[in-house]
């Protein structure tokens, strides 16, 4: 939902204010790239079920993960 709603301002931006649509276009790829990785968490989840052995080495693997720049 909150993809579409970049996409569609990005479409509307586009036509009108590039200056706009350049940023647009940079939060657009970062949610579809955000998107992407709680999909891969979701189903890395769905294998490890009840495995705590597995629940926990995907924990510490989130837990290794950079944390995004302050504003963005």
């Amino acid at each position: 939902m909150v993809t579409n709603s970049y996409r569609q301002a990005y479409e509307l931006a586009s036509k009108s204010d590039q200056q706009t649509a350049v940023i647009l276009q940079e939060f657009l790829r970062e949610q579809i790239d955000e998107e992407a990785q709680a999909q891969t968490i979701a189903d890395r989840l769905k294998i490890a079920r009840n495995n705590p052995a597995a629940i926990l080495i995907l924990d510490q693997e989130l837990g290794q993960r950079n944390a995004p720049a302050a504003g963005g």
